[in-house]
């Protein structure tokens, strides 16, 4: 009878893996909406495709007197025109552990392929794995110690 409490714990140790699988996809869906708008931030306030890098080529001088003529951006290339195409930008669980972002607009194929915006910049990608592991420490501290 001694045993059971180790026993008990083991039985927690083994069955982890699995908890914490499950947590870390909860709080990537819970999160999703967010993780496709930094997404889109990178596009618009930064001007970066997934690599971190600018989106180029810039903008010629005709497009930047267009664009300005619609009050928009023009100090960096943005992607942005009607904003369908960012609003159509989405975060989707393809299996148990994988998500990909995803664009639902019809331009979405023809300006990744040419720009390669979607996904997140190796800096955003840190700040999300930062946040999923001060979410899972709790998590797990407290599957532990129940």
């Amino acid at each position: 009878m001694a045993n059971e409490p180790l026993k008990k714990f083991i039985k927690k140790l083994r069955s982890l893996e699995q908890f914490a699988e499950a947590e870390l996809a909860n709080f990537i869906k819970a999160n999703s909406n967010e993780v496709a708008d930094d997404n889109v931030s990178q596009m618009f306030d930064l001007g970066q495709n997934k690599l971190g890098g600018p989106i180029t080529p810039p903008y010629t001088a005709f497009t930047k007197s267009i664009k300005a003529s619609k009050g928009q951006r023009t100090d960096h290339v943005t992607l942005r025109d009607t904003g369908a195409f960012h609003k159509g930008i989405a975060l989707i669980q393809s299996s148990k552990l994988s998500f990909n972002i995803i664009g639902r607009d019809s331009k979405t194929s023809e300006l990744n392929n040419r720009y390669d915006v979607l996904g997140l910049t190796p800096f955003t990608l840190q700040k999300w794995r930062d946040r999923a592991i001060q979410h899972l420490i709790p998590a797990i501290d407290k599957q532990l110690s129940t």
